[in-house]
């Protein structure tokens, strides 16, 4: 991960292995929450490169921090959006089916 300040100039850089690179949230105070769907995990770190918080997820590959603290995580396989509070516990889970679009012509 590179973090860039507004000239385009590198100020930290840092590895993270298995990245999912589908829906990241960098959050006000500059950290990044982001999923790593082959880990079954998701991270956050602050600026400075040090993991302050994670969570186990099922395939996830998209993440949000809510206003209230909690993260919402979008999951891939199976189809599903879970929010888990400060903890990693579980708020609540609902599994959504993807269905392929049909466009219908008169």
């Amino acid at each position: 991960m590179h973090r860039i300040d507004a000239t385009g100039k590198e100020v930290k850089q840092w590895r993270i292995q298995h990245p999912t690179n589908q829906g990241i949230h960098i959050l006000p105070n500059g950290n990044v929450v982001f999923p790593q769907q082959y880990n079954n995990r998701v991270y956050e770190y602050n600026p400075d490169g040090q993991q302050v918080w994670t969570a186990t997820a099922v395939n996830p590959v998209a993440v949000q921090r809510l206003p209230n603290g909690n993260t919402l995580i979008s999951s891939y396989s199976p189809y599903q959006l879970t929010e888990v509070d400060r903890a990693g516990k579980e708020v609540w889970k609902v599994n959504t089916q993807v269905q392929g679009l049909r466009v219908y012509r008169r």
